[in-house]
């Protein structure tokens, strides 16, 4: 867990306790302290979300307050009201025994009673009783030979003692959801209990700490001239400040030509029998403001049928929301294009809960349509007077007759405050809406809800429930991008195959093309450029007539070479935002020697980057040295997970397993797939702890180098320290180039072990040692030297490794296929610790 994550919980408990002591105590029922407590202190600080709880399930006459669920492992809390005092002593002391007078007095004891049966009934490993207040945590079953009288229970008598900083991490330690599910919670326990021993990591360095070389490098002049151009190529145009960028460089394909002519048919036919209205008929003003503050609004309600909904579905990064906002601003013909008033709904400014999705939906597209028909954002009473001119008409003739004949001023007035209960009906209101579209304003409502594809499964099944309902209250043209998988994954679910939608498919364009497109735009804008010059790495300052021909020489370079190519879009695990972000990283690195980049310009000649230089540039970015805390995409196998009491090649074995199963056939339609339990239980066989392969595995998705089954259950505040609510993964394309790294790439070695922690002060020493003459070779620029004392570093970093894997992972002397392949990748292991790397993958580079 990231001192982060610890730091936004401790600040959102603070906050929390503020608010609820600023309300009088005599108010506080069992209800508020649920809602202002026991719910806030679960989601925003113990981090549980909200699919994982549920709350007053009644199951065979039980009724449980509180049951989480976090993958294999089970929580029940069982709460009380905030005015309850369960009794806990005013003293220093945080533990107590069950069995001691402190758990047997009431009403902590009938608390913790029921509790514990509805543990041992639906198998949770642990049991919380809470006042809001008041928390007191136990372990609930057990499988340790601990006897329920000898166990122990964990205290907290106020949120003011929460709130200590120390006491803080206890709480979050047992409490936190990814404690929980990676069974780190019991350890408090089995600690105080003499089960285990406290941990004793000791000290940790880096070679990268020991060589004290840890700087950034000068990027060349060549760079430096470079860097605004491509900046604007990669950085700019993989986000939306620069939409009519983004749309030039939309690479389009035979499935996107065919979506935009779909999409272009299912308007027009939707605005065909839509007359434009005269807005300004000669003589008459402005029309348009006479139609809408009349009183008399010829609204000429008709009835029309539900709207279209059209689902646009592609990978994530293969360009959804760029394609519709060129589809209206580009590609629509324009008589049709008048016809239309255009919404966009962002959903990536929504709360992740699925349930609050729905009212999100409603609210922001009401306000959405109000912002683009009235001045101001809001209707003035005139205009809700015409838009509701059916029913005043109504009120007029009928009950409120007499009113509206002796006394129009209060028949207004009552009208008025009639219309304000009609605003409030949302669903009401948005037919309402819907209808003054369409027959007063002559428009077609083209509604869009963008980027639900970067929540989970749950959430876009939400946002296409939400899509059908709007659609249904009027005629509309209502367009949502999903992820494909997800689609197709739902599909057999009622809600998904009852419903009939018209599905466009984009596919994730080519890197290759997505290159070329950018480099084109960019080439473009740096032809209207005035000349420049650049002084070379040499001193030599050189004249350059047409930097466009410099940017062109760059572009052949990185998209002619294979290798390069198909790597960076196998790191990048296919998203073209995060290729174009690595990419500009990769361009202007100081590892790649851009002068003999110019030499090719200036002599009309090939530059042909090579394949060391290119890794270099990968692995190190600006820096002499790799760091892991540098790199989010690049992850250091040599040392995964970065704990003393782990082995440091367990992510490397991890990944080899799911390797191994990339072929099996599982219990989900995708093939490849492996449940996070499966994998937790397999090294258990070899005597990794639960918790262990989960931080593995954490680092794992966090890198990119496996991939969730669901790709959006990874949200914005994922770190990485374990595998979150992910159930089933697989092994991406960055992990297999990864897996080619370890076991091909020299350069991979070399930068890695720079990375390495250490923990023995012997080791250190000895790399100490080789450093200081590999420093003084430096000095001499005997790079020979050099090369052979940085071969004996990598050597020894990773004899260190493999024996502290040996010493951490017991293999059983089995013939079980599995264990055949695990005792196969120590061989392995052992011989690229003699020869420095391994032998060719079996398969090319995808």
């Amino acid at each position: 867990m990231t001192n982060t994550y610890i730091d936004r919980a401790y600040a959102a408990l603070l906050a929390m306790r503020s608010e609820f002591y600023a309300r009088p105590p005599e108010v506080q029922t069992e209800a508020d302290t649920r809602a202002l407590i026991i719910d806030r202190v679960l989601a925003d600080v113990l981090g549980w979300r909200p699919a994982q709880i549920e709350r007053e399930t009644f199951e065979n006459g039980d009724r449980l307050d509180y049951r989480l669920s976090a993958s294999t492992e089970h929580a029940i809390v069982e709460a009380k009201r905030s005015s309850i005092d369960f009794g806990i002593p005013a003293t220093d002391a945080r533990w107590y025994k069950r069995s001691g007078p402190v758990a047997r007095s009431e009403p902590l004891k009938s608390t913790i009673d029921q509790a514990e049966t509805y543990a041992a009934r639906w198998g949770c490993g642990l049991v919380c009783a809470t006042t809001g207040l008041q928390w007191v945590f136990l372990l609930g079953s057990r499988t340790d030979g601990i006897s329920k009288e000898a166990s122990s229970i964990l205290v907290f008598r106020s949120l003011d003692e929460i709130c200590e900083a120390t006491l803080f991490k206890l709480f979050f330690e047992v409490g936190a959801e990814p404690n929980v599910r990676s069974g780190l919670f019991r350890r408090p326990f089995l600690r105080e209990e003499g089960v285990i021993a406290e941990p004793t990591e000791g000290t940790s360095k880096r070679l990268i700490d020991v060589r004290g070389q840890d700087r950034q490098r000068k990027r060349s002049e060549v760079a430096k001239a470079l860097a605004p151009v491509l900046k604007e190529v990669f950085e700019g145009l993989s986000s939306s400040h620069n939409p009519e960028a983004l749309r030039a460089c939309f690479v389009e394909t035979h499935e996107s030509i065919e979506a935009d002519s779909r999409l272009q048919r299912i308007a027009a036919e939707l605005t065909e029998d839509i007359e434009p209205l005269d807005t300004r008929a000669a003589g008459q003003g402005d029309r348009l403001g006479e139609l809408v503050a009349a009183e008399a609004t010829d609204v000429s309600l008709g009835e029309d049928g539900p709207g279209t909904t059209v689902l646009l579905l592609g990978q994530h990064g293969s360009g959804k929301s760029t394609f519709v906002d060129s589809f209206f601003a580009q590609k629509l013909p324009g008589e049709v294009k008048k016809k239309c008033l255009v919404i966009h709904i962002d959903l990536s400014k929504a709360d992740p809960d699925p349930k609050a999705l729905p009212g999100y939906l409603k609210s922001q597209t009401l306000l959405a349509i109000q912002q683009r028909l009235f001045k101001g954002g809001s209707p003035s009473y005139d205009e809700l007077k015409g838009i509701f001119f059916d029913e005043y008409q109504a009120l007029a003739r009928g009950p409120l007759k007499p009113l509206k004949e002796s006394r129009p001023e209060e028949f207004n007035i009552e009208f008025g405050r009639r219309l304000e209960k009609s605003v409030q009906d949302q669903e009401g209101y948005l037919r309402r809406l819907l209808r003054h579209i369409r027959w007063s304003r002559k428009k077609l409502l083209c509604v869009i809800f963008d980027n639900a594809d970067h929540f989970n499964d749950e959430f876009q099944s939400v946002a296409f429930l939400q899509a059908q309902w709007t659609a249904g209250l009027g005629r509309m043209l209502l367009l949502l991008p999903m992820r494909d998988t997800t689609y197709w994954r739902a599909r057999q679910q009622s809600a998904f195959h009852a419903i009939r939608n018209t599905i466009l498919y984009l596919p994730r364009p080519a890197l290759a093309k997505v290159l070329e497109r950018r480099f084109e735009f960019a080439i473009g804008e740096l032809s209207k450029g005035d000349k420049t010059s650049i002084r070379s790495l040499r001193g030599f300052r050189i004249g350059i007539k047409n930097p466009a021909e410099l940017l062109h020489t760059l572009h052949k370079t990185f998209t002619k070479d294979l290798y390069i190519s198909r790597s960076m879009a196998m790191l990048a695990t296919g998203d073209i935002r995060e290729a174009l972000r690595l990419f500009e990283i990769c361009v202007s690195s100081p590892q790649i020697d851009l002068d003999k980049l110019l030499a090719a310009y200036l002599s009309d000649g090939n530059y042909r980057l090579g394949r060391t230089a290119y890794e270099r540039a990968v692995f190190l970015g600006d820096w002499q040295q790799f760091s892991q805390d540098r790199s989010r995409r690049v992850c250091n196998l040599f040392c995964c997970p970065r704990e003393a009491a782990i082995s440091p090649l367990l992510g490397f074995r991890t990944l080899m397993r799911c390797y191994e199963l990339r072929n099996q056939e599982t219990t989900k339609a995708d093939k490849g797939f492996e449940s996070v339990e499966g994998l937790l239980s397999f090294f258990s066989t070899l005597g990794v702890p639960r918790s262990s392969t989960d931080k593995a595995l954490g680092a794992l998705l966090y890198s990119g180098l496996l991939e969730p089954y669901d790709l959006g259950s990874l949200g914005p505040d994922f770190d990485g320290s374990g595998s979150s609510t992910v159930k089933f993964v697989k092994l991406s394309s960055s992990g297999r180039l990864h897996r080619q790294w370890v076991e091909t790439s020299v350069q991979y070695g070399l930068a890695m072990c720079d990375d390495v922690q250490i923990f023995d002060e012997d080791e250190l020493t000895a790399l100490r040692e080789k450093s200081d003459r590999r420093n003084l070779a430096l000095r001499r620029r005997d790079f020979t030297a050099v090369q052979a004392v940085e071969t004996e570093m990598m050597s020894q970093v990773k004899e260190y490794v493999l024996r502290r894997d040996l010493e951490l992972i017991s293999i059983p002397d089995s013939d079980a296929p599995a264990m055949k392949t695990q005792k196969t990748i120590d061989s392995r292991l052992a011989s690229w610790v003699q020869s420095g790397r391994g032998k060719q993958f079996d398969e090319p580079l995808e």
